[in-house]
């Protein structure tokens, strides 16, 4: 891939988290991107032992689904080494294994896998909280 000018106005982005990535320009690699999350929030510290390895959780034990071939009409668009050329971008967040690409680039994946675990007893909070708002 030969290289080439992007040129870009004015980038507005105001949060990039979680594996989120802002491109510009080309990339031979394109992007891999993983994001796995395991929160727990709990009442009362009440914690087993390795209760917390992905492995634990059939979620992040299940395979990634394939994409199914391409069907149809299919379309090629050559230019070479024309510019890439934006005026304004207003990205309002990227996260959680999420890609905003200005250019060309090879193939992608994407990963994000959450589980989230909240074991609220009611009327008790969680220590953290009640520490908090003791101050």
């Amino acid at each position: 891939m030969r290289s080439r000018v992007s040129a870009v106005g004015f980038v507005d982005v105001n949060t990039i988290s979680n594996a989120g990535v802002l491109e510009i320009g080309d990339n031979r690699d394109g992007a891999k991107l993983n994001s796995r999350v395991l929160a727990v929030q709990r009442s009362l510290a009440t914690f087993g032992s390795d209760e917390f390895r992905f492995e634990f959780y059939a979620l992040f034990a299940r395979p990634l689904p394939a994409a199914p071939p391409p069907s149809g009409t299919s379309a090629f668009f050559f230019s070479a080494c024309a510019p890439i050329e934006i005026g304004i971008v207003d990205v309002t967040g990227v996260s959680a294994a999420s890609h905003v690409r200005i250019g060309c680039g090879g193939p992608e994946t994407a990963e994000t896998r959450i589980v989230n675990i909240r074991n609220r007893i009611p009327g008790i909070q969680p220590q953290a909280q009640a520490e908090a708002d003791n101050k």
